[in-house]
């Protein structure tokens, strides 16, 4: 919302995001939205919570804005689940595959995850894990909503993180706690754990011997709740925060030209894919396909956690 009107305030609930741009102009971007379609003669509708994402007219509605944050969206397991808070990305998923399911023509959707990145990026594991399993809900409800004889959906990743699944933890362990006593130093380890990380990745401290000698040990992970979505998983490298990885990004998909996709590719090949598949860009002048294309591109270790 900061950026789309001048000077809102924010709430305990969606405060104002440090991370993103403030309107400052005097503008309110969303009543020239409005301006413009009714100018038009557009049907329209404008949603701002939960409520109104679910109950507004669809038969009537060919163009849908929703705004539901002043920057990103709360995660899942922090968002008001009611009426009047933010819906999920099921919730806005289906939204919007209604509203374009009623052009005949065709659509292209794109739905990104971006809290499992943010997550990530925090070096905090079960909150990049719970936001995949609410991106993994929107895919259901995608798939629930279209049809693999004329939509196509591609689930991927732009990229990787440095998290990494340690051995060797004792089979049906939960997956954000201890893996076992490291065999050097007898010292407990997680079984998740990043490459880099932010501050609170550090978990090191110093100790002195009877000798007198110092030394820098890892804490000691059944002294800490590392089952919390608060928990900062020990990192190798500290930096200010956690780094995207170089490793090979899983792609899935289903529908029209899926044979095009297999397991992994290059990152600038599904591109290609995609605009020969939908018949746009370089390959626009090929014979039509008259069928509708979605696209849910699922961004960050996502498809790590799903494999």
């Amino acid at each position: 919302m900061q950026v789309f009107r001048s000077n809102v305030t924010g709430t305990p609930n969606d405060p104002l995001d440090t991370w993103s741009c403030a309107s400052k102009d005097g503008r309110d971007l969303i009543a020239d939205y409005v301006e413009d379609k009714q100018k038009r003669g557009l049907r329209y509708s404008t949603v701002f919570n939960t409520r109104e994402l679910k109950n507004f007219n669809i038969s009537d509605t060919d163009y849908l804005l929703g705004i539901f944050a002043n920057g990103h969206l709360m995660l899942e397991h922090e968002r008001n689940q009611g009426p009047e808070g933010m819906p999920s990305i099921s919730d806005m998923t289906e939204a919007a595959i209604k509203v374009l399911s009623k052009n005949k023509k065709g659509y292209f959707l794109m739905v990104e995850g971006g809290n499992i990145d943010m997550s990530h990026h925090r070096g905090k594991a079960k909150r990049a894990v719970s936001e995949t399993a609410a991106m993994d809900e929107a895919v259901r409800t995608a798939i629930e909503l279209t049809d693999s004889e004329d939509t196509l959906i591609v689930v991927t990743s732009d990229h990787t993180h440095t998290l990494s699944i340690n051995g060797y933890p004792a089979r049906g362990s939960n997956i954000f706690g201890v893996a076992q006593p490291s065999s050097y130093d007898g010292i407990n380890y997680t079984t998740l754990s990043y490459g880099t990380g932010g501050p609170g990745s550090f978990h090191f401290e110093v100790h002195t011997d009877e000798h007198n000698e110092t030394h820098v040990l890892r804490e000691d992970a059944n002294r800490v709740e590392t089952d919390s979505y608060e928990y900062e998983q020990v990192a190798g490298i500290r930096l200010i925060e956690n780094s995207h990885g170089g490793g090979d990004v899983t792609i899935y998909a289903r529908g029209p030209f899926s044979h095009l996709f297999h397991s992994v590719h290059e990152q600038h090949y599904v591109y290609h894919a995609i605009s020969y598949a939908a018949k746009i860009g370089q390959f626009s002048g090929s014979v039509n396909l008259k069928a509708s294309f979605l696209m849910c591109s699922i961004v960050t270790i996502v498809l790590l956690a799903l494999r």
